[in-house]
This record gives structure tokens, C-alpha cells and sequence, in this order.
């Protein structure tokens, strides 16, 4: 068989949609399939979706990527799977499903982490399992369903995330990936197991979780899969690791030497480690990417989520090219506004599901475009927290990968070199998690000892000096106003909750 007609199949199983992206052997990029679905939310904090809709969406990408390699005579040799992280779904005895699937974006079990934040070790449970104390994890989950729905949390006979589900009914193997077992906030980093203090701590047991096997392990089809997408034989189904961590893979040129910065309606800072003695920072998570590879960074809610509410209250009616185009005309600075882009609570670098959106220092002669600009020198402010927590870690980082649905303009990524003051690299690679998961399955299937190298052409801004001295100094703004609010800020959410 030649290369050009060998191809391998990405697919994101996201908050929103789910991805399947063609790539070839080179990593030239073929047709993309897309299949959304809502996330269903209120005001107590819920986020959750029907994982019966995600799994028909995954099903219907996949299906058009066979149909279409099969169309333009191309041959399919394995499928990797990626998924976001943090997901939680309560199966009984025979797998079925007996809740909605609660996604990373939940926060109802803040009083739960606020309780385990009490304790003396929990500065050493973060540490050993590489994952912050928040309601995003489903630990915290689980402890909130023992304690706020004991019926359902007695009912459940297996705890799994989306990706373990879906891959369920694929292959009909229950199986869990490194990454996302990381992810859980019940996994040891350094046994490479399921902790068995922190299962306790959540009154559940290792026969409730699934099987943790490495990102490159191979399964197979179900005979029933195979028959509903007419396939003679089934490609190798590859398990795949977690979205953020196969992001930095698709993108990046240089394995462990940048960061990585991911826009869209969230947003994340990350970098690839090689290490055998992982170490997680206060603050920030680790997960495992493959053997030895580590990612590390800190994600955040706030992304063009925030933008797109902007958009819908303040510009009704303008596309996205006006609202760029308007932001080019204030200054830097947004004459003396600053906006702590809180709406959603907050993940990393300060784990308070309490935090909320504030705009300091306005007055009458602001105007609404000030305010757009303002929202996103503070989402890229936000970041840029992150981004000195690394680099006070592993030494200055002279150059940021920046990938992501809001970076595909001139604009945006000039706004993230003057105020972040480094290099900025905008990679021409869209899908990135899912070329992430393909190379995974390239490395699976052709039995490589190292990731294929599969470059993407880029675009490089540089910081502008005058900006750059005036970010300086909100930058200082913003760190010493996030604390200084949080109190306030708290209390608001509290009161926001007689409204629900």
C-alpha cells in the first residue's frame, strides 16, 4: 500500500462537538467531520450533557470518515481518540446509563472541595495526584453525589468519563487511558495506579473504575460497529489520551522546549516535560502524555466564551472581523479599564469556583468598545499568569505556540505577544487535538520508538515595546486585584443563588 493512500483518523470527543479529521502519513490534513450537541446549564452551577447524543455524534463523524476514505480509495489504518478531561458518568450493573454525563464545567461540588480543602494534606494530595482541588474533577463529583444524591450514588455500579463510554460501545472494552485517569484527582502519579487512600476518601473501589492502560494501546472494533459501517476489517483503535495534552502534540515543532497556549471557549497554558520523577506545582496540573512525557500547565474557564457573550449583550449583529477591527482603534490599556474575566468561576491559577467577572476603574467616558478590548486584554492577562508560574518553574520561555478558534486573525495574537512579551507562533494546524491523536495512532500502528514529525507552517508576532510597558503595568493591577476582590466576590455568588 503506498502512503498516499494510508491515512489515520483524529478524533475529539469535545465539550461541544465532536471532531473526526483525515490526516496522511506526512500530515497533510483531509476532510473534517463535525456533529454538535448542547451543554445543558443553570444557575446552581450544573453542566452536564446526554452522553447518548455524544455517542450518536461520535458514530455519525466516524461513519462519514470511513464512507469518504472509502469513496476516494483510502485506506483507514488507525482511528486515535481524544477527549476533554474531568467528565463523569454513573453506569449499574450492566453499563447502562442512569445520569446525564457531568462535564468538566460543573461546579456543584464546591462545598465538597471546600471540605477537603480543610484538610492538613491536601497541599501533598495534589502534589501525588497532579490535579488542583476543584469542582471540575471527578472526585470532588463523586463526593457530591455520595452526599447531595445517595439514591444514585448507591444505584452505581461503575464511574467512568465520556471517552471510556464511548469506547465501550465501539470496541465492547472498558478501558481507561493515563491522561485521563490523571485527570480523575483519585489517580497516583508516581505508582501509575488508581490511589487507593483518595478511592476511600470517595467511598468507592478500583472494580468501579476501568482498567488504566497506556495512551498507544490497541483495540478492535465490535463485530456489530463493523456491520453498521459496512467495514471488512476493522482499523486499529487506538485509546487515545486527553484533548489538552494531545493539543501540545499536534502543534508543537519542538517536543519539551515550548509553551503552548489554546484559545477558544476555554482556554489553556501548557508545556511537554520528559521526566521519570514527575513533581505537580501548587496551582497547576501534571498529566501523562506517553512514557516519560508529561504535560504540565493550568487551565482556565474564560476563553471566547466570554467574548461571545460580549458579542451577543453589547454588538448584536456584528461579526467577529468588526469586533477585531473595532478593538484596533482603542489603545492599549482600554484607556485605564481593567477586567477580571471571571463569568464562569475560575480554574487555574486559582481554583475558586467564586470568582466573577468585574470591571474596575470604569466611568462615563468609557465606551463599549473599550469594554470589548478590555475583556480581552484580561482573558490574555489571566493567561499570562500561568505562563509566569512555568517560566518561574523551568527558566523564561522565549516562544508561545498559540493555537485555537480565536486566534485565526492578525489581531488576537498580537494582543497575546505585547502583553505575554514574547514571540508569538500561530501554528496553520485548526484541529490540533485531532492531529494529537493521530500521530498517537501513527506511533501505535507503525510500531515508532519516537512521535512523528509532522510540521505545520506558521505565522510569528513579535511584541510591540510601548505596549508592552504599559501591559507591565496592568499585569500588577490585575494580580493584585483578583485576591483583593475574591471576598466580595464570594459573597455575590452566594447571593446570585437566591435567583436560581
Amino acid at each position: 500500500m503506498s502512503k498516499q493512500n494510508k491515512y489515520y483518523l483524529g478524533v475529539d470527543i469535545g465539550t461541544t462537538s465532536t471532531k473526526a479529521v483525515l490526516f496522511g502519513q506526512r500530515g497533510q490534513m483531509g476532510k473534517t467531520f463535525q456533529k454538535s450537541y448542547p451543554l445543558i446549564t443553570d444557575l446552581t452551577g450544573k453542566a452536564e450533557q446526554n452522553p447518548y447524543e455524544i455517542l450518536q455524534a461520535v458514530k455519525e463523524v466516524m461513519g462519514a470518515a470511513f464512507h469518504s476514505a472509502k469513496e476516494n480509495k483510502q485506506t483507514i489504518i488507525g482511528v486515535g481518540f481524544s477527549a476533554a478531561m474531568h467528565s463523569l458518568l454513573c453506569l449499574d450493573e450492566n453499563r447502562h446509563v442512569l445520569h446525564p454525563l457531568i462535564t468538566w464545567a460543573d461546579t456543584r461540588a464546591q462545598k465538597q472541595v471546600e471540605a477537603l480543602g480543610k484538610r492538613a494534606d491536601i497541599s501533598e494530595i495534589c502534589a501525588r495526584t497532579g490535579v488542583p482541588n476543584h469542582p471540575m474533577t471527578p472526585l470532588s463529583k463523586v463526593c457530591y453525589l455520595r452526599e447531595e444524591h445517595p439514591t444514585l450514588f448507591a444505584q452505581t455500579r461503575y464511574f467512568v468519563g465520556i471517552k471510556e463510554y464511548v469506547l465501550g460501545q465501539l470496541t465492547n472494552h472498558w478501558m481507561v487511558d493515563e491522561s485521563l485517569a490523571a485527570s480523575t484527582g483519585y489517580y497516583h502519579l508516581q505508582n501509575h495506579d488508581w490511589d487507593e487512600e483518595l478511592l476511600s476518601l470517595a467511598s468507592i473501589n478500583r472494580k468501579q473504575l476501568s482498567e488504566i492502560v497506556p495512551s498507544t494501546t490497541q483495540l478492535s472494533l465490535s463485530e456489530a460497529m463493523l456491520a453498521e459501517w459496512q467495514l471488512a476489517e476493522s482499523p486499529q483503535i487506538i485509546v487515545g489520551a486527553s484533548d489538552g495534552v494531545l493539543s501540545n502534540l499536534g502543534i508543537q515543532e519542538s517536543l519539551t522546549n515550548q509553551l503552548v497556549i489554546t484559545v477558544g471557549t476555554s482556554g489553556a497554558v501548557r508545556k511537554i516535560i520528559e521526566t521519570k520523577t514527575p513533581q505537580a506545582s501548587q496551582g497547576l496540573f501534571l498529566y501523562p502524555l506517553a512514557q516519560d512525557f508529561f504535560v504540565e500547565g493550568g487551565a482556565v474557564n474564560n476563553g471566547g466564551v466570554i467574548f461571545q457573550w460580549l458579542k451577543e449583550q453589547f454588538f448584536a449583529g456584528k461579526d467577529y472581523p468588526s469586533l477585531l477591527q473595532k478593538m484596533t482603534k482603542v489603545p492599549a490599556g482600554s484607556h485605564g479599564l481593567l477586567v477580571l474575566p471571571h463569568f464562569f468561576g475560575e480554574r487555574a491559577p486559582y481554583f475558586q469556583a467564586n470568582l466573577r467577572g468585574n470591571i474596575l476603574g470604569l466611568n462615563h467616558n468609557h465606551t463599549k468598545e473599550d469594554i470589548l478590548k478590555a475583556t480581552m486584554e484580561g482573558i490574555i492577562l489571566n493567561l499570562r499568569q500561568i505562563v509566569q508560574r512555568l517560566d518561574d518553574k523551568y527558566g523564561p520561555s522565549k516562544q508561545i505556540c498559540l493555537t485555537g478558534g480565536m486566534t485565526n486573525n492578525t489581531v488576537i495574537p498580537q494582543l497575546f505577544a505585547d502583553i505575554c512579551q514574547k514571540e508569538i507562533v500561530v501554528m496553520d494546524c485548526p484541529e490540533s487535538s485531532c492531529k494529537g491523536a493521530a500521530m498517537l495512532a501513527m506511533k501505535a500502528c507503525d510500531k515508532l520508538t519516537a512521535f512523528p514529525a509532522l510540521p505545520n507552517s506558521t505565522h510569528i508576532y513579535t511584541p510591540d515595546e510601548t505596549c508592552a510597558a504599559i501591559y507591565n503595568q496592568l499585569d500588577q493591577l490585575f494580580s493584585q486585584a483578583v485576591p483583593q476582590i475574591l471576598s466580595i466576590n464570594q459573597q455575590l455568588t452566594h447571593f446570585q443563588q437566591h435567583f436560581s
